[in-house]
């Protein structure tokens, strides 16, 4: 259900010192604050968007640290700036066809020196 109050909501938008950046400054601006706050590597910023790269294996990296970044570059760079996470390719490797049919053969390779083992005793 639409809350009443979010309806005339304004959608921020940015001064006119960062309309006047150029991407490449933007972008190092971003980099620099977002270092001083946690080890996550800025790819672009186009706009108010910021896209990152989480740490590798990062474990729970979850929407919680996404948006405390978010909260930490609005303070210090002073835009509303809009986080948004780079997907990632899945590291399970059971998921990938070749990496299943690796396992797989694996597995009946197993099977079958338990087979030979249990004949031959």
């Amino acid at each position: 259900m639409v809350q009443a109050h979010h309806v005339h909501s304004t959608t921020p938008k940015p001064s006119p010192g960062w309309g006047s950046l150029s991407d490449e400054e933007r972008l190092r601006l971003v980099r620099r604050v977002a270092k001083t706050y946690m080890r996550i590597r800025v790819m672009a910023v186009r706009g108010i968007e910021v896209l990152v790269q989480p740490p590798p294996r990062a474990v729970g990296y979850g929407g919680s640290q996404l948006r405390c970044l978010e909260v930490w570059l609005r303070q210090h760079v002073g835009e509303p700036l809009e986080v948004y996470c780079e997907t990632q390719r899945d590291q399970n490797k059971p998921r990938h066809p070749d990496q299943r049919r690796k396992i797989q053969a694996w597995v009946e390779a197993r099977q079958a020196i338990k087979i030979q083992r249990r004949g031959a005793q």
